[in-house]
């Protein structure tokens, strides 16, 4: 879109959900085709913080997985966008890339420290080609083992803590005085289809295809095939296709899951509060499937909680995953291992 283009989606946007004063406006922009003029019109439209995909700014790996966005094209953005006045930006990084190794993960991430942003996003590349078939092609390059990702993620979170940055979750980090970890620290952080959130999201309504929406209980997804969806959009009929409303027990799941990933411990007497649950017993084949992650250090059963412990950050999906009814019985250790590496 150029950027009278976006101006005109935007607005007719918030002709139809009006949007409220001192309200926060959040956009992912892509450096490579985002324009001095793209961030005035956003900027004039309310938006205040900015998004920047970058996963690494190696042109080794940026070649080897078809994305080019040199370094000095993402620093021109961000210094554009902080001239602009946007209050608050975030850089997102990924590691288990094509080629990558750990001397390039951490030259990245020293780069982000460098530009001073607020807010990292380090995030485990998903290497999925049952679901993304174009993805077999990056397997030509050879990819990270699990032993050699693992290094590069705490290589990165070292280098993130040692620069000053709070851990947030399972693989955020934000400068001590970023509201972020206020909401953190406070037990007020929430988390939902777009991430973490210091806002206690009730719904969450998805624009194009094959956007999922969270309304009033119920999960809803529009058309996948951008034809469809525009036919039915043109021809006045609703683009959603499917949906399902969460029961009690999904609610309480995923409130369970929620707390883990971002306060890393279910408190027992808070789920009472909430539930009328007692998490040990109503929940002792999920506790048991967790047997081997509590051997291995990365969760402690407490009297009156399951604490995620500081070195199972990064395991965090693995935990959580014991508590997700619609996923199969086996041990979370044995069967999505290799997925959160």
């Amino acid at each position: 879109l150029t950027p009278w283009e976006l101006r005109g989606l935007l607005e007719r946007i918030f002709e139809c959900y009006p949007v409220q004063e001192g309200a926060e406006l959040s956009i992912e922009i892509d450096p490579a085709v985002t324009t001095a003029e793209h961030l005035s019109e956003l900027r004039a439209l309310g938006f205040n913080r900015l998004s920047i995909g970058v996963q690494d700014f190696s042109e080794e790996v940026q070649d080897a997985v078809g994305r080019y966005q040199g370094a000095s094209v993402t620093y021109e953005t961000y210094t554009e966008a902080r001239e602009l006045g946007f209050g608050s930006i975030n850089v997102d990084l990924m590691y288990g890339l094509p080629k990558q190794t750990i001397a390039h993960v951490t030259r990245s991430v020293d780069r982000v420290i460098d530009m001073g942003v607020d807010r990292v996003a380090v995030f485990g590349y998903a290497h999925v080609p049952w679901l993304k078939p174009h993805q077999r092609r990056l397997e030509i390059y050879g990819l990270p083992d699990s032993q050699t990702r693992w290094l590069m993620s705490e290589a990165a979170r070292e280098k993130l803590l040692d620069a000053g940055y709070v851990a947030i979750g399972m693989d955020h980090f934000a400068k001590p005085n970023d509201e972020i970890v206020a909401a953190y620290k406070h037990g007020r952080l929430n988390r939902n289809f777009q991430g973490y959130t210091v806002m206690n999201t009730t719904d969450l309504l998805g624009l194009g295809a094959p956007a999922i929406s969270d309304i009033s209980g119920t999960y809803l997804q529009n058309r996948v095939r951008l034809g469809d969806y525009m036919s039915a959009v043109e021809n006045g009929r609703f683009a959603t296709v499917k949906g399902v409303r969460r029961s009690a027990d999904d609610n309480l799941r995923s409130w369970l899951i929620k707390s883990i990933m971002c306060h890393l411990r279910i408190d027992y007497d808070d789920a009472h509060a909430r539930f009328g649950v007692n998490v040990p017993k109503d929940f002792a084949d999920a506790l048991a499937q967790l047997a081997p992650l509590e051997d291995d250090g990365v969760v402690k059963r407490l009297d009156d909680a399951l604490v995620v412990t500081e070195p199972g950050r990064l395991l965090v999906r693995n935990v959580a995953s014991a508590f997700d009814a619609y996923l199969d019985s086996r041990s979370p250790a044995e069967s999505q291992f290799s997925k959160a590496i």
